[in-house]
């Protein structure tokens, strides 16, 4: 809870902004804060990522691990150090929030940012597909709801969650019946009706 304050009033952000972002209350950044919860699990990239900092730097650890280990390999393999590696992830950015032109240019570059899946978050395709392609995969229907807010309008899902799962089931090369909402056996789908 402190590295979030901490984080957020480095760069000068609201609690407000913050919980836009990430697609929770602003009242559940503020219990966080004061040490009154935690995030999910699942809601830990989205929030390092916000801040452009690594999941290691969110929960505060220091580069001394990373040494040890590199001592320790580097007497079994030699290594190089790769100088241009960024081992830091660029901020989401939300379509919706784009101007004209930006989303223009993204959309002659790959073709599915111009597909509208989330009609009450305006969520498009290029989103949905990013979320499930970056490190770490968001592998359900949750896991993308939280990652861009698909999912998170007025209607809950009720129009954009078959969507998801459909665009979920292509990119993973699952079956559709493998889907699940939040993992494990809670899958959205168990066979054909007809």
């Amino acid at each position: 809870g402190q590295k979030i304050r901490e984080l957020r009033r480095r760069d000068g952000r609201t609690q407000e902004a913050l919980a836009e972002a990430i697609g929770v209350t602003s009242q559940a950044v503020s219990r966080w804060e004061a040490n009154g919860g935690y995030p999910d699990m699942e809601m830990i990239p989205s929030i390092a990522n916000y801040f452009g900092v690594s999941i290691d730097e969110l929960f505060g650890y220091n580069n001394d691990r990373s040494k040890k280990i590199d001592e320790l390999v580097s007497k079994i393999l030699p290594l190089d150090k790769n100088e241009s590696f960024n081992g830091v992830r660029k901020p989401d950015y939300f379509f919706k929030n784009l101007s004209v032109d930006e989303k223009n240019e993204i959309i002659k570059k790959d073709a599915r940012y111009g597909k509208i899946v989330c009609r009450c978050e305006e969520i498009t395709e290029g989103e949905i597909v990013r979320a499930i392609c970056e490190n770490p995969k968001a592998t359900t229907v949750d896991g993308v709801k939280r990652r861009v807010r698909a999912g998170m309008g007025r209607c809950q899902g009720g129009f954009c969650q078959p969507h998801v799962a459909e665009i979920i089931a292509r990119e993973l090369n699952v079956p559709i019946t493998e889907v699940t909402k939040s993992g494990n056996e809670s899958k959205l789908l168990v066979g054909k009706t007809k």
